[in-house]
C-alpha cells in the first residue's frame, strides 16, 4: 500500500498555512483556532475577552455580553451601566445594556420584529470573520467532554434581564440564525453548554450573551496573499509571481485547500516528494 505524496504533502500545507493567525479588532489581538472537527477557522476566544482560555472558568477570557443584533457600542461591557428605555433603532446611540420588558419578554429595540434585518447585517466580527450560524456551531460536533478542548469555550454564563448567570458553569454563545416560532413570535437561537446538557434554542435579544466568530468562507480557507506565499514557499522553494498571485487570489475561485491540492499535480514537484511504502 502507498500513500502519495500529495496526501502527506497537503497535511503539511494545511498545517502550515492553517497556524493561528493574529486578529487585530477593537484594540485587541486575537489568535485563531482551526478546528480539528470541520477544519473552519475560529478566533480563539469570545469577542472582548483579553486573552484565549486556559481554563474553561478562566474569568480573563470570559469576554462579552451582546444583546443580539446590537452593534459593539459599549453596551456589551461587563461593566456597562443599564437603562430601561427602549430603543427606537438598531443604533440606541448609547453605551448602556439595555433592561426593557415587553410582557415577560427582554428586548432592547422595538424595530426589526421579525429579526430579518439583523440576522443579515449583524456583525461585530472582524475583518472577514461573522457570527457563525447554528448549523456553524452544530457542525462541530461539540460535547461536554470537548466543547473545551476543540475550541476552548469558555464558561461565561450570561447577563439576562435580571443579573449575570450561570458564571463558571455554563457557555452561551449567539448564532446569526433567527427563527419564527408560534403566532409570528421571532426568537434569535443561541447554543449552549451546560453541566448536563448541549442545545440550541429560541431565546430574547435583550439577553447578553458571548459571541465567538468564526472565518467568513462557505468554501474553506479564502486565499490571501500571506497564505499561498507559504505555499508556495513550502512547495516549490520560491515566492510567487504576481501574476500568480493574482490568479489565484482573483480568478481562480478555488479555495486555499484547492489551490493546495492543485499544485501536487504540477510537474514542477515531480521528485520532490516521493512514495511512502506503508509496511
Amino acid at each position: 500500500m502507498y500513500l502519495f505524496k500529495h496526501f502527506y504533502l497537503y497535511l503539511f500545507l494545511t498545517n502550515l498555512v492553517y497556524a493561528s493567525q493574529t486578529i487585530s479588532h477593537n484594540g485587541l489581538e486575537y489568535g485563531t483556532i482551526t478546528s480539528e472537527t470541520t477544519g473552519k477557522v475560529w478566533l480563539d476566544r469570545n469577542l472582548g475577552a483579553s486573552k484565549a482560555c486556559e481554563t474553561a472558568t478562566d474569568k480573563e477570557c470570559y469576554g462579552d455580553y451582546y444583546q443580539w443584533g446590537r452593534p459593539t457600542d459599549g453596551h456589551e461591557k461587563a461593566t456597562s451601566q443599564e437603562t430601561d428605555i427602549l430603543s427606537n433603532s438598531l443604533s440606541p446611540g448609547h453605551d448602556k445594556f439595555i433592561k426593557y420588558l415587553e410582557g415577560y419578554i427582554p428586548i432592547w429595540t422595538n424595530t426589526d420584529e421579525t429579526l430579518s434585518q439583523r440576522s443579515k447585517s449583524w456583525n461585530p466580527c472582524p475583518n472577514n470573520f461573522k457570527v457563525p450560524t447554528i448549523e456553524d456551531l452544530v457542525n462541530e460536533d461539540i460535547t461536554i467532554q470537548n466543547a473545551f478542548s476543540n475550541l476552548k469555550l469558555a464558561k461565561a454564563g450570561h447577563r439576562s434581564y435580571y443579573d449575570f448567570e450561570n458564571i463558571g458553569t455554563w457557555s452561551r454563545l449567539w448564532t446569526s440564525t433567527a427563527v419564527e416560532y408560534i403566532n409570528s413570535n421571532f426568537k434569535p437561537i443561541f447554543f449552549y453548554v451546560s453541566p448536563g446538557d448541549i442545545k440550541s434554542f429560541g431565546a430574547n435579544s435583550g439577553h447578553g450573551y458571548s459571541v465567538r466568530c468564526i472565518e467568513n468562507t462557505t468554501e474553506g480557507i479564502k486565499p490571501t496573499k500571506e497564505k499561498v506565499t507559504k505555499l508556495y514557499v513550502a512547495t516549490f522553494n520560491r515566492a510567487p509571481d504576481s501574476e500568480g498571485i493574482d490568479y489565484w487570489i482573483n480568478q481562480s475561485s478555488l479555495s486555499l485547500s484547492q489551490i493546495a491540492m492543485s499544485f501536487f499535480e504540477q510537474k514542477e514537484i515531480e521528485g520532490k516528494y516521493p512514495e511512502i511504502e506503508l509496511k
